[in-house]
């Protein structure tokens, strides 16, 4: 049983971005999750460390630029199996602390549809 919020819709809005979540059940197909952060600032990563996203059951996770730095915040539950798993960097800056971590971080199983 999928416990998580699931994302439902991404709206613009004034600028950014609205996310929507919605309840997650077991005989969904699972959500699909972008996100793309130009840039993430040093205030807002000290808020982000202790926090933890769970958005249930996930098809695809694309995470880009900065927004790699969600990975290990996901919490991906062990018996999910994802379509797709698209981490893009266009320099390690933008990899943040994740190479620098002590801890693994758990992706699930990544399989071919």
């Amino acid at each position: 049983m999928w416990s998580g919020k699931k994302l439902k819709k991404i709206t613009v809005m004034g600028g950014g971005h609205m996310f929507y979540f919605g309840k997650g059940d077991d005989s969904d197909e699972g959500v699909e999750v972008y996100f793309l952060f130009t840039r993430i600032k040093e205030e807002s990563k000290s808020h982000m460390e202790n926090c933890e996203l769970d958005l249930g059951k996930i098809k695809s996770l694309g995470l880009i630029k900065n927004a790699v730095e969600l990975l290990p915040m996901l919490k991906i539950h062990s018996d999910n199996r994802m379509d797709l798993l698209h981490l893009s960097c266009d320099s390690l800056p933008e990899l943040g602390d994740l190479l620098k971590r002590k801890n693994r971080v758990f992706i699930g199983s990544v399989v071919m549809p």
